[in-house]
């Protein structure tokens, strides 16, 4: 037997399936707005789109007289059909959840300005099925045309200007998903007194503080992932594992608010008073609202050194450095390695290899006017290292930028209060007889003035930043978070040497401006409950190994690293 392929279906009776349909005009026009709004809707909603942001490229990315020549004075051609009020989305679950006859009548009765529209274009006369079906027709061709028009004008513009638009595309980028970050940041109350303490204790109220946050924040968050129509879930994690971070920042004129008292604070000789340092520092903190892709306002390159701390080495730092150099990749990064077989030893040491490495980096990569700023990135005793190194890099002095540190304990470790961690670093200095452990400790000499880190503190140092950045965590012992802010606190009134540490905070921030700081307290979701959280190492090694909170610092203070 032989069977016969069915006969093709004509327009006509693809759109109308019955003959009931084809010969009642007021069912014929509701299936003829089914269709649009199924088919044709999505279309002109489409070129609409595309229209919008090939005039936001033209308006933001070429001149006038560039578009003329791309576009013409009259622009892009408009697509003269109606835009319904039905969505995409509520036109496919109402035809698929609905009975066909209420899912026609729900449609139908959306698509009013298209029957007037059909109506006036036909006629009384026309208007049957098959000019009905001919006019969809037309439509869906004129709809297709124009987009296919539109979108090779787009192509055009592309081509003629890929580096504007991809800049301009990375800069839109960079602001969502800054404003995604920073649904976990909390700026804090703007103080006065970069040196004392303020008057609720962090680390009892920031716990409790970022568990409430973070619950708020929750549903906003899930909200705003839904902005991302293409996005890498792990890149940014859930709320409740993400990291806080608690920012305060301080306000004044031209000097920090603390008392210096007149035996402790540095004098500075005549020649540096008149130096270029005086100079830098009146200069304007940079806007925090640019994009890492927004225009420098310097010449040169920048150099980032990011340093280790004790018993580390450069491959600490390589989280913290591949996430600068994905947002800023003309800048320059120094991974210091030449401390990593001497952190047991003299601090000053340490300094003297750092300021050394960073010279002869710049002198082979960079020299003369081609360095533009120059930054650190210390974890722990690297900040010391670093504050160590600075007065070797007076040469510098007018291109320091920007210093950050985590965790570094610039006080020093206090030994006063009994705990599982103290009785650890005591036996552990006893036994290895570390420099470094016996310095940081503050047991180097009998006279605490005497000691390196109070020498240190009366050297030229966070004066010569525009930003500083002292980050601390309430878990982490290894970094007191009272020392890692340097500021005084009231728990001191008990300590026998608190006269010391109140002149190692005043000499700290006397030369600072207060607008230049910001302490960044970091509150960690940390999940482990083993030795190492209970000793306060696991909260310390965050700072290596935390990558949103590497993310959130470099797009949430991107002027910081620009």
């Amino acid at each position: 037997s032989i069977t016969m392929a069915p006969s093709a279906m004509s327009i006509v009776e693809s759109l109308f399936c019955s003959a009931d349909v084809r010969e009642d005009r007021e069912q014929m026009l509701q299936s003829a707005e089914v269709f649009y709004t199924k088919h044709l809707d999505p279309l002109v909603v489409s070129h609409s789109q595309l229209s919008n942001w090939f005039n936001h490229i033209c308006k933001e990315c070429i001149t006038e007289a560039q578009r003329e020549i791309l576009v013409g004075a009259s622009g892009l051609p408009m697509l003269p059909l109606p835009v319904l009020t039905m969505s995409r989305a509520d036109s496919v679950s109402t035809a698929s959840t609905a009975p066909p006859q209420a899912a026609m009548s729900a449609l139908a009765a959306r698509a009013g300005p298209f029957r007037a529209r059909l109506e006036s274009r036909l006629g009384p006369s026309q208007a049957t099925s098959r000019g009905v079906a001919t006019q969809l027709v037309a439509d869906l061709n004129v709809a297709s045309c124009r987009i296919l028009e539109t979108w090779h004008m787009l192509l055009a513009l592309l081509l003629h200007s890929p580096r504007e638009v991809a800049l301009h595309l990375r800069e839109s980028w960079e602001m969502r998903v800054s404003r995604r970050w920073s649904t976990s940041v909390v700026k804090e109350t703007v103080r006065p007194d970069v040196g004392k303490c303020g008057k609720t204790d962090s680390c009892a109220v920031h716990p409790t503080l970022a568990e409430t946050v973070r619950k708020a924040v929750s549903s906003a968050d899930t909200e705003a992932a839904e902005a991302f129509f293409v996005q890498d879930l792990g890149m940014i994690p859930p709320v409740t594992l993400r990291p806080l971070i608690f920012e305060e920042r301080y306000s004044g004129g031209g000097a920090a608010t603390v008392s210096v008292s007149k035996s402790a604070a540095p004098k500075a000789s005549k020649k540096e008073a008149a130096s270029p340092r005086k100079a830098s520092r009146g200069m304007p903190v940079e806007r925090d609202d640019r994009s890492p892709a927004a225009p420098k306002q310097y010449h040169g390159v920048h150099l980032l050194v990011l340093v280790h701390g004790f018993q580390g080495n450069s491959f600490d730092m390589r989280l913290m450095r591949n996430n600068l150099a994905l947002l800023y990749p003309d800048s320059m990064f120094l991974s210091s390695t030449c401390n990593e077989d001497n952190t047991e030893g003299d601090i000053n040491d340490m300094g003297i290899r750092l300021a050394q490495e960073v010279v002869n980096y710049i002198c082979d990569w960079c020299p003369g006017s081609a360095l533009g700023r120059l930054s650190f990135v210390a974890h722990s005793l690297g900040g010391l290292i670093v504050r160590a190194a600075l007065p070797l890099l007076h040469e510098y002095s007018n291109k320091m930028f920007t210093f950050v540190s985590f965790s570094t304990s610039h006080l020093g470790i206090f030994g006063d209060k009994i705990s599982l961690f103290n009785t650890g670093f005591w036996m552990l200095k006893k036994w290895r007889n570390s420099m470094f452990l016996q310095q940081v400790s503050m047991t180097d000499h009998d006279n605490p003035r005497e000691t390196f880190l109070y020498k240190l503190a009366k050297l030229r140092g966070f004066e010569l930043f525009q930003n500083v950045i002292l980050t601390s965590c309430c878990e982490d012992q290894y970094g007191p978070m009272q020392s890692a802010r340097a500021e005084i606190h009231p728990d001191w009134e008990g300590v026998a040497d608190k006269e010391v540490y109140r002149e190692m905070v005043d000499n700290l921030w006397g030369p600072v401006r207060p607008e230049r700081v910001r302490r960044l307290d970091i509150n960690f979701v940390i999940l482990e409950k083993n030795l190492d959280s209970f000793i306060g190492r696991t909260a310390h090694i965050q700072f290596l190994e935390c990558q949103p909170m590497m993310k959130m610092l470099v797009h949430n203070w991107s002027a910081l690293f620009r």
